[in-house]
């Protein structure tokens, strides 16, 4: 029994010394991207978000974070109407984005937090017949992040973050699209 209770000790990572030479971090977030503009709310409901990341040290608590992914929406009920009048097919739109940029995070033991934000290039694709015409955009996320460490090498965890993207020039903040994305995450660190 005590056999048994040091290895699940040991396994769970309690201290800080069982993960302190692991500050680089892979993993995959899944949950659902939720437009929170205008035009993102009017023309498509919560739907699927897909996002690999990766991130080391800097300095101190300092690091770099990179990523790619893509935030597919459904479209609405106002949209998919429409595309049934028309008896046309139409896709969803869907915005696939990859970033970088800085992230900030605490040691700890079994649960560590941090927060980042990255900027970068976002492809919009407005769905729509045939696809619609896609375009790159600049555009800029900041989120954070809490997780379970099951290890020393592998977490679980909780994301969220806000994605904003800037068509046509980046100052250009009237008709910027916004979503949020609440998403969970696995993920390794060595």
């Amino acid at each position: 029994m005590r056999r048994s209770l040091l290895l699940l000790v040991a396994f769970c990572g309690l201290g800080q010394s069982a993960r302190a030479d692991r500050d680089h971090m892979i993993g995959v977030r899944v949950g659902g991207s939720i437009g929170v503009s205008d035009e993102l709310d009017e023309l498509s409901d919560t739907s699927l978000s897909i996002t690999a990341f990766a991130s080391g040290p800097i300095a101190s608590v300092l690091g770099w974070r990179v990523e790619g992914g893509q935030d597919r929406f459904s479209s609405s009920d106002f949209v998919t109407d429409i595309c049934a009048d028309l008896e046309i097919d139409c896709d969803d739109p869907r915005i696939t984005r990859f970033n970088g940029g800085v992230q900030i995070t605490g040691h700890g033991g079994i649960i560590t937090a941090y927060g980042y934000l990255t900027v970068g290039a976002y492809s919009l694709d407005p769905g729509g017949p045939a696809g619609g015409d896609s375009s790159v955009e600049a555009g800029l996320s900041y989120g954070g992040a809490i997780n379970l460490n099951l290890g020393p090498s592998l977490f679980l965890g909780f994301d969220f973050d806000v994605n904003t993207v800037f068509p046509d020039e980046f100052a250009d903040t009237d008709n910027s699209q916004t979503y949020v994305v609440p998403s969970f995450q696995i993920g390794a660190r060595f």
